[in-house]
């Protein structure tokens, strides 16, 4: 398998693992990090929910709008 960018690792862990917020994060992150705030929301919160800890959601959240 071929990883062409973040977003299609991103999707591969939550295909393989959809209770574990890591793939979530990194999805979050990049749609974050491309300026897409709106798509950043879901999968930040998601992470969350399934126990993420990193204090950097939090950041993101509070600039994007999202709540928790």
């Amino acid at each position: 398998y071929q990883w062409r960018s973040n977003y299609t690792v991103a999707l591969e862990l939550i295909r393989s693992y959809p209770d574990h917020f890591k793939g979530y994060s990194i999805l979050g992150f990049e749609y974050y990090n491309d300026g897409k705030f709106e798509e950043a929301k879901w999968p930040l919160i998601k992470s969350l929910q399934l126990g993420s800890r990193d204090p950097r959601i939090y950041t993101m959240l509070g600039t994007t709008g999202g709540t928790q």
